[in-house]
């Protein structure tokens, strides 16, 4: 009687441990399926991991190799600027060599077409005509890019940021233009020998102002509007060009500019309409 009664019992322990012993089983299975995948997964993070570092050296050589292309068909671009603008000034022009000029020119010009497409191939952000926060753009330009350049005139930006609401300073329009503007600022200050260019960010009696102050000697009252005008400059190799194309960059985003004399030296000021 005792067997009988006895032996459900066991059979009924012994079914559970079979069914924790499979459960148990299942459970390692689980665990060696998880670290075979992890397995995988490591390996492929690390294969994904080389590709990223070899894809990012090639793009850094590339970047690296068009930056470099970049500057050197810029100095060809301002050589050949100041031998048309010299030939332009002579009595007799040299029209065979003015056309050999314009031909390398044009052969610059096709190899930029071919750096945007690259750049565009890269995924790169190239828009331009969109709206920028002139604050935050001309912070990164003038600190991160334009003071890299600066010799003997120092560029230095100055803004009371406790005063000044960027979402004021709000624009639609292409930030290279705003870095052309600082560009030929600074090269007009550095060809007149000033120490310093200080942008100022103004915003008073209603009207954003970007001013461009520096030491430079003062230009004649009645060449103050005259300086902007194409081929017109005080500089004795100038080609009258730069503070031109700020104007001409003033006019399409309906900016104003003028130039006025102070007692420190001469101030450029833009009033952003």
């Amino acid at each position: 009687d005792d067997k009988e009664n006895i032996d459900p019992l066991v059979a009924e322990i012994l079914k559970q441990s079979k069914e924790k012993i499979k459960e148990q089983q299942r459970e390692n299975d689980e665990i060696a399926n998880s670290q075979k995948k992890v397995e995988q997964d490591n390996k492929s993070l690390r294969a994904q991991n080389s590709l990223l570092k070899n894809l990012t050296n090639y793009e850094s050589e590339k970047h690296a190799e068009i930056t470099h292309h970049i500057s050197k068909y810029s100095r060809e671009l301002d050589s050949l600027i100041k031998f048309l603008y010299n030939e332009l000034d002579k009595q007799t022009i040299n029209r065979n060599e003015i056309i050999k000029r314009l031909a390398s020119m044009k052969n610059i010009s096709n190899k930029m077409k071919v750096f945007y497409k690259i750049i565009l191939k890269s995924n790169l952000n190239v828009k331009n005509n969109l709206p920028i926060n002139i604050v935050e753009y001309l912070d990164f330009y003038v600190n991160d890019i334009a003071s890299l350049d600066a010799e003997e005139t120092k560029i230095i930006l100055t803004m009371d940021k406790d005063f000044i609401n960027e979402n004021d300073w709000i624009f639609i329009c292409d930030p290279y233009d705003i870095s052309v503007i600082v560009d030929n600022m600074y090269a007009n200050a550095k060809e007149l020998n000033a120490t310093y260019l200080n942008i100022i960010l103004d915003y008073s009696n209603g009207k954003r102002m970007i001013k461009f102050l520096s030491d430079t000697k003062h230009i004649p009252d009645d060449l103050l509007l005259k300086i902007f005008e194409l081929g017109y400059s005080t500089k004795r190799k100038g080609t009258g060009i730069g503070l031109y194309s700020i104007k001409m960059i003033c006019n399409e985003l309906k900016w104003d500019i003028f130039a006025k004399n102070i007692e420190e030296g001469v101030c450029f000021e833009l009033e952003l309409n």
